[in-house]
């Protein structure tokens, strides 16, 4: 009988594990968020203590679902799909679903007539989420302005805002992978923003301004 040699396994790529792997939590980790917030709703208002330890469950499975989504952009692990955005709208659909109470003033200078990016959708509003929340926190309650124009047929957008924890040493590696600049996170937010930054063709820039201010841009081709 001839020797039969076996073939070897197909190899998957990093990207593709993490999606996998991404896809089989999403279930769980959805269902823990429905009970929380079941049990949110049932249990009495004096519950305080076992209301408490809900909103820490609820904050975990968000923290987890940033972590999966930060590594599934980081690693590129999905082609941009490429489509004519407004990107003054998505600007405000961010800001309406991450600010709340505590939170840094955002001040949105937008300039007349900015020009439609072409972009993924879901990895645009990625970008804008997580350049929020860095700004969010790297602020520590101090202003944050986000700006939008056109100079020569290119979209700019602009993150400003204090930034004492971070100097000239830090900010270069700021954009570097396992850097947990937000806390609890992967430390691939910032990495993952470059990432989809490159996977665009477009540019990223930080610096410190006049006032000492942290200005992070970004230069849509």
């Amino acid at each position: 009988m001839p020797n039969s040699t076996p073939t070897a396994a197909p190899t998957a790529t990093a990207g593709e594990v993490v999606r996998y792997i991404a896809h089989d939590l999403r279930q769980p980790l959805s269902t823990i968020e429905s009970i929380a917030y079941y049990l949110d709703i049932t249990l009495p208002d004096t519950e305080v203590q076992v209301r408490a330890q809900i909103g820490r469950l609820q904050q975990m499975v968000e923290q987890c679902n940033c972590i999966l989504t930060d590594a599934i952009h980081y690693l590129q692990a999905a082609p941009p799909r490429m489509e004519l955005l407004d990107l003054s709208e998505l600007i405000s659909e961010t800001l309406a679903e991450w600010a709340g109470e505590g939170a840094s003033r955002v001040h949105y200078e937008p300039e007349q007539q900015v020009a439609a990016v072409l972009a993924d959708a879901s990895q645009a509003q990625h970008l804008l989420c997580n350049l929020f929340r860095f700004f969010q926190q790297a602020a520590h309650g101090g202003d944050v302005c986000i700006r939008t124009w056109t100079v020569d047929e290119r979209t700019c957008l602009e993150f400003s805002g204090p930034a004492p924890d971070y100097d000239a040493e830090s900010l270069a590696t700021l954009f570097e992978p396992f850097n947990a600049h937000v806390p609890g996170g992967s430390g691939l937010a910032l990495a993952s923003v470059l990432h989809i930054v490159e996977a665009h063709g477009a540019a990223l820039d930080a610096s410190f301004d006049a006032r000492g201010d942290l200005r992070v841009r970004v230069t849509f081709r």
